[in-house]
């Protein structure tokens, strides 16, 4: 639901911006958009739509976002994004267990203690 909300918001201000002469404020920040995948997502797929919407800012904090949290959790896949581990409360949860109780068939789930804790400080915000 709040992907179709971010989808609405974004199509309005990109209404306002073409009839305006100067564009409005970004509706979200940098920040916000890394931690919010699915909007940053929607926002993706709507500026990429058409070359028209690439200098709004919106799209703009979506692209820098979106290489921000490449660099910061690596672009191996979601798993590697705090949003999945803070929408994900069991994953975590199992994850954060093997991360403190090391055997060694937690060896594959290692690599996700730092970033599914930093998903559980999220989903406390």
């Amino acid at each position: 639901m709040k992907v179709l909300w971010t989808l609405l918001a974004v199509s309005l201000i990109f209404v306002y911006a073409a009839e305006a002469s100067q564009q409005p404020p970004a509706t979200h920040n940098k920040a916000w958009y890394e931690i919010h995948d699915g909007e940053r997502n929607a926002t993706l797929r709507l500026c990429h739509s058409d070359a028209s919407y690439a200098n709004l800012y919106d799209c703009q904090n979506a692209e820098a976002a979106g290489a921000l949290a490449d660099r910061r959790y690596g672009a191996k896949g979601f798993m590697n994004s705090p949003s999945f581990w803070a929408q994900n409360e069991g994953a975590r949860n199992m994850v954060l267990r093997m991360c403190a109780n090391r055997t060694a068939g937690s060896a594959p789930f290692l690599p996700y203690c730092r970033v599914a804790a930093m998903g559980q400080d999220w989903q406390s915000r």
